[in-house]
């Protein structure tokens, strides 16, 4: 006894469909992670730059006092993901 499945031509599309939107979807986040950890490392680097080469040297690149806020902000900022 055999048994024989028809398959239209639209399902085959719409299953083909299907696959290269889960595709896309991955692709896009994907994308869109990696773009997070490259925000993420410029963050680390630039606050903890500016907060160490600040604290230790006293003479050099002065920042006004909106740099600095702005700054430790952006170090305040990355403890979330430190601890996760």
């Amino acid at each position: 006894m055999e048994s024989t499945v028809e398959v239209s031509a639209l399902d085959l599309l719409s299953r083909r469909w299907s696959r290269m939107k889960r595709k896309r979807k991955l692709a896009t986040a994907q994308s869109q992670a990696s773009v997070g950890m490259g925000l993420l490392a410029g963050l680390y680097l630039y606050g903890s730059h500016s907060v160490i080469i600040v604290a230790s040297v006293d003479s050099g690149v002065s920042v006004d006092v909106w740099t600095s806020y702005a700054v430790r902000i952006m170090a305040i900022s990355l403890f979330p993901f430190v601890i996760v």
